[in-house]
């Protein structure tokens, strides 16, 4: 990472994959990590922060040498690599899955309290 066009690139890689995983098109890193909330692990928001910080350093010659290149490559290959197993497709049927997982419990449970209701009153 010897020039900051190259960090900047790699936030522009970044915001395209999660775009294309998480359906988040956002104009930069910072706020599209932002906006994924909960679809994104702490530990690959705490990597994409990473380069984020690399971002705001790149503007300035001082700062930009003191940035390890090592940690950065590191950050930007494991997120990568997160944001590439991630099937949109899996995470619609997991997400309609739970929410009627949900929905039956609540049916089941509220049943079994009409039922309980019923039999303590005499009328079952």
């Amino acid at each position: 990472m010897s020039d900051p066009q190259e960090i900047k690139q790699i936030e522009a890689r970044l915001c395209a994959l999660m775009n294309e995983r998480l359906g988040l098109s956002q104009p930069s890193l910072e706020k599209a990590v932002r906006r994924a909330g909960r679809r994104l692990p702490s530990s690959q928001k705490k990597r994409a922060q990473v380069i984020i910080e690399a971002l705001a350093k790149a503007d300035h010659p001082a700062l930009f040498a003191q940035l390890s290149e090592t940690n950065l490559y590191r950050a930007d290959v494991r997120l990568t690599e997160y944001l590439e197993t991630i099937d949109r497709k899996k995470l619609r049927v997991d997400s309609a899955l739970r929410l009627v997982a949900s929905l039956s419990f609540n049916v089941l449970l509220l049943a079994a309290i009409v039922i309980t209701v019923l039999h303590l009153r005499g009328f079952i």
